[in-house]
């Protein structure tokens, strides 16, 4: 396996890891009686924004036919 083939799985790993620590840190702060009251939906925000980012991001570097023909050729 080439070097360059191996970025877009990496690419997918790293978007998934993001959202999936943002939902963690998310759950891990609503243990917490302090912070919970001092949340202001910043958090939410963020675990939507990652979900958006991971809606597109995920889907384009695994059928992109550039990203096929950058990366993986």
């Amino acid at each position: 396996m080439e070097k360059k083939s191996v970025l877009p799985r990496l690419m997918v790993i790293y978007y998934s890891v993001s959202l999936a620590v943002g939902i963690i840190d998310y759950l891990l702060l609503l243990q917490i009686p302090l912070a919970k009251e001092l949340e202001d939906g910043s958090a939410i925000r963020d675990i939507v924004r990652s979900v958006l980012t991971c809606a597109i991001w995920i889907p384009y570097f695994m059928k992109s036919e550039r990203v096929h023909n950058t990366f993986v050729n």
